[in-house]
């Protein structure tokens, strides 16, 4: 439901932002079959509701009048509530408002968000746990954050999360399945062409909502304490698809008229180039194509098995554990939610990032 609900929103997005039929179902066509987007739709991943609850937010906000701002606070307290992150459609929404001057929109907006940003902020500032980094990385984020990140190692955070950013933008279109130089480097290529392309549709004034809401995720991320993986970059992916469109679009209509030559200024080694050029952008395309339908239809299915063989193989561990350990006996452990589901032992695993 989650995923059928957040791909029906951008298609009313792409819609309502002028996008041509073509342009409009190739995007929706790179969300569809993506496997990021397969695999966070099917799981316990807050990532596709919380993708859906920012669409809605942005459309509704386009709205004019004042009943309509109203119910983009409500969608955009919910978007918060549904992950922390959402703060930046709160800003985002606040900030295009008030560039436009619209300060009666500005404050029936704060009204509603506010409230609830301040009574979930008081809840988890009492109710977190303290003194155990576990309980911290699960329960308090901001605790986290500052037990990791300071001012001795910033400007390595910030280096690391900048490349990271980059890479999980371009593995939404190239899956990280294959990890060596070479490919970051494609992968890294494909995602300066989404970013050119959201520029090239911001300077056109479409999509700008978005592209503010972008900025202030990017502004988070680039200061969290754990890399942009593409799960975090996921809540942008219906703009970054637009911005790879956009700049297919734009490298079609250079590349052109060399192409197709009308005219006879055009000479040979312009010729050889662009369909030099041209070609590698199709094998590129071709390739991340290919990769996609691999991993959407096989590789999940794959990984899948894997993990039902694995914890079949594991219960025997789980069961042997819930008999002999002490109920005060804690085990170190990567998946320490598992192991408590299935032992009611705390588990435990390196509580901080290197």
């Amino acid at each position: 439901i989650g995923l059928a609900s957040c791909l029906v929103l951008a298609f009313l997005l792409y819609n309502d932002s002028g996008f041509s039929p073509a342009k409009l179902w190739i995007a929706m066509a790179l969300l569809g079959l993506n496997p990021y987007m397969i695999l966070f739709g099917t799981r316990l991943f807050s990532e596709i509701p919380f993708t859906a609850l920012v669409i809605a937010t942005l459309l509704v906000a386009r709205r004019p009048g004042n009943r309509a701002i109203l119910c983009a606070g409500l969608l955009a307290a919910t978007a918060f509530l549904t992950r922390t992150a959402g703060i930046a459609v709160v800003a985002s929404v606040l900030t295009l408002l008030l560039i436009h001057r619209d300060y009666t929109r500005a404050k029936l907006f704060a009204l509603v968000i506010f409230p609830v940003i301040l009574a979930w902020g008081w809840w988890s500032g009492t109710h977190h746990a303290t003194g155990d980094l576990t309980l911290t990385y699960y329960t308090n984020y901001l605790g986290f954050q500052f037990a990791n990140v300071g001012w001795d190692n910033i400007l390595v955070v910030l280096w690391k999360n900048a490349d990271q950013i980059l890479y999980g933008i371009g593995s939404l279109i190239v899956p990280k399945v294959i990890e060596n130089t070479l490919v970051k480097m494609l992968t890294d290529v494909v995602a300066v062409a989404m970013i050119m392309g959201v520029v090239r549709l911001t300077r056109k004034g479409t999509l700008v909502d978005y592209a503010v809401f972008s900025l202030f995720s990017v502004a988070i991320l680039l200061v969290w304490h754990y890399p942009a993986t593409e799960r975090f970059v996921l809540p942008m992916f219906p703009l970054l698809a637009a911005g790879l469109v956009t700049e297919a679009e734009h490298l079609w209509a250079m590349l052109r008229p060399a192409l197709y030559p009308r005219a006879h200024h055009i000479k040979m080694d312009q010729r050889i180039a662009a369909y030099l050029f041209g070609g590698a952008v199709a094998a590129l395309f071709l390739a991340a194509l290919g990769l996609e339908v691999y991993v959407s239809f096989f590789y999940l299915k794959d990984t899948a098995d894997a993990k039902r063989v694995t914890l079949a193989a594991r219960r025997a561990d789980y069961q042997w554990i819930a008999e002999n350990l002490p109920p005060s006996a804690a085990v170190l452990s990567y998946d320490e939610p598992l192991l408590y589901l299935y032992t009611g032992h705390r588990g435990n695993y390196l509580p901080m990032m290197p």
